[in-house]
């Protein structure tokens, strides 16, 4: 099974994982991957695809400008993905809970 996880943003992370095991990551725009092959067979094959989707929290101060920037590369980033795979939106909190920026990043 093919899974790849995206964390959009100014540093869009990715990560392919295949069978389990962590086969590529980088940074960057995940539809130009140019550097990791095993990546380029990836995005054809996956069987699932999970992307960080923004979430207005209520304690939080984000610029607003900047999650509606952040939810239009969401929503390209689902659509690049959508033909070939199953592609889930996830929330910040849903993954990574309430770890400091510091351990996730």
């Amino acid at each position: 099974m093919i899974v790849i996880g995206i964390d959009p943003g100014l540093d869009t992370g990715y990560a392919v994982i295949i069978d389990g095991k962590l086969e590529g990551a980088g940074l960057g725009d995940p539809r130009n991957v140019s550097y990791i092959c095993v990546a380029k067979v990836a995005w054809a094959n996956a069987s699932r695809v999970y992307i960080e989707c923004p979430r207005i929290y209520p304690a939080g101060t984000p610029n607003p400008n900047s999650l509606i920037t952040l939810a239009v590369m969401v929503g390209e980033y689902k659509e690049y993905f959508r033909s070939a795979s199953k592609v889930t939106l996830v929330a910040p909190s849903d993954w990574k809970g309430q770890l400091p920026k510091e351990v996730t990043a």
